[in-house]
């Protein structure tokens, strides 16, 4: 297994590397008009959504609670 250099092209010149454009993060990108209309909704139904989860588990707290202090006492080294 020997190593041959048929590969290289030592008679043409080497191909020059393709420049991309470079992304500055800290820029902000431009938003439509149709991103800004539809953001405004987007961030309310995940604050209903998220309000929604909060007000299940508060409701559920004592059934949350309970199930807790089963699993504690069925796995004696759960805690």
């Amino acid at each position: 297994m020997g190593l041959t250099y048929d590969c290289f092209r030592y008679d043409q010149p080497a191909e020059k590397p393709v420049e991309k454009e470079v992304c500055d993060p800290r820029e902000p990108e431009p938003v439509t008009d149709q991103d800004v209309v539809t953001l405004l909704p987007r961030k309310a139904l995940r604050y209903c959504f998220y309000g929604l989860i909060v007000g299940l588990a508060l409701l559920n707290f004592n059934k949350l609670v309970a199930i807790w202090v089963l699993a504690c006492h069925s796995w004696p080294n759960l805690l």
